[in-house]
């Protein structure tokens, strides 16, 4: 499966059923690093999320047979190898849709829509302009937003359980003040919608051209900071409150000049605070923004890990203010082992428990 495709499958996922586990989780973050796991998290923010996703296609590239559906995956350009975890839902079990009692090799597996099923965008998802690929994104423009037309072409969409290949008009506008290079907007023949496109290729130079390509001064919203330190030999998660955003911006953003890193996967961070942040514009809501001790900011805005390195001096001034001048509320966290009963396990194979303690 190629790295392409991969994006295509990852962009691809429907926001009722992402809405439907969210439900179950208090935090729907879809960040990169997730602090309650930060060691083994290292590896994902540095490129592991595409060896961890290749693991799991592996798994299920064959047919999978269950009770009401029939999961069949292939190796074959653009069919359901790319859009298996693009068009379908999470199972709410845990297993396939058997309750839960599906064997382990469904767990990662999702169905994939049917022609009939998918909205326009999802159709014809794959969009290329002048060289740039986008992929587009059950997120709408608003009309204020859209701005000059770029071009129009015929796009391509392909039905993975009939192999037949469709065709459709399409319209490509610009986004105000969004950088082609980033994203774009198009319009489909017949439907009056304008949809979010996106080059989950786009590779800034530096920290200011990201900013200014994505007009992030007035597009992106800081929501939640959060941080994992170690105190009495436990590890306790930390949530920061009444943090100054004019501030954090301040403090992360104003070396403009701060060089992209090139070879992220090559690279381990010491990660120190993850911000939750939304670019609604984009359709991004709830992503990471995260900060390392050794003076790195790292984000999968785009759907693509990029790291600029804004050295460890303004890093630690960031983190300084957050344990200085913000409120910390620490949530204690007890990893220890079940008691063992000599009984297999009829449930989840965890081996640790966490309970939390609210400190302030």
């Amino acid at each position: 499966m190629t790295g392409r495709e991969i994006l295509t499958a990852l962009t691809d996922i429907d926001e009722e059923y992402i809405e439907e586990a969210a439900k179950k989780h208090k935090s729907k973050k879809n960040i990169i690093i997730r602090f309650s796991a930060m060691a083994a998290c290292l590896a994902l923010a540095a490129g592991g999320t595409f060896a961890a996703f290749r693991a799991t296609h592996d798994n299920a590239k064959k047919s999978i047979k269950n009770e009401t559906l029939d999961y069949a995956f292939s190796d074959e350009k653009g069919d359901a190898a790319a859009d298996y975890a693009a068009d379908g839902y999470a199972d709410k079990n845990g297993g396939g849709k058997t309750n839960g009692t599906a064997s382990s090799a469904n767990n990662n597996c999702v169905r994939v829509k049917k022609w009939d099923e998918k909205t326009v965008a999802e159709k014809f998802r794959e969009i290329t302009v002048n060289g740039k690929e986008y992929y587009a994104v059950n997120t709408y423009v608003a009309a204020d937003k859209v701005g000059q037309k770029v071009t129009k072409l015929t796009v391509l969409g392909k039905d993975v359980y009939t192999n037949s290949e469709y065709a459709a008009g399409a319209e490509i506008y610009e986004i105000k003040n969004i950088s082609s290079e980033c994203a774009a907007a198009v319009k489909y023949d017949g439907d009056e919608k304008y949809y979010v496109c996106r080059n989950a290729y786009y590779k800034p130079e530096t920290l200011g051209q990201f900013i200014n390509d994505l007009d992030l001064k007035n597009t992106l919203t800081f929501n939640e900071f959060n941080a994992a330190r170690e105190k009495n030999g436990k590890m306790r998660d930390v949530k920061y409150t009444g943090a100054d955003k004019e501030r954090v911006w301040e403090l992360l953003f104003s070396d403009t000049q701060a060089k992209a890193v090139k070879d992220i996967e090559t690279l381990n961070f010491e990660m120190a605070v993850d911000i939750s942040v939304d670019l609604k514009l984009l359709g991004y809501e709830n992503f990471s923004l995260s900060v390392s001790r050794d003076g790195y900011i790292l984000t999968n805005i785009l759907d693509t890990a990029k790291a600029f390195y804004i050295g460890r001096e303004a890093a630690e001034g960031f983190i300084s203010y957050l344990d200085n001048s913000c409120k910390a509320v620490e949530y204690e966290r007890d990893y220890s082992e079940p008691e063992y009963t000599g009984k297999e396990s009829s449930g989840s194979t965890a081996s640790g428990t966490a309970s939390y303690e609210v400190k302030q």
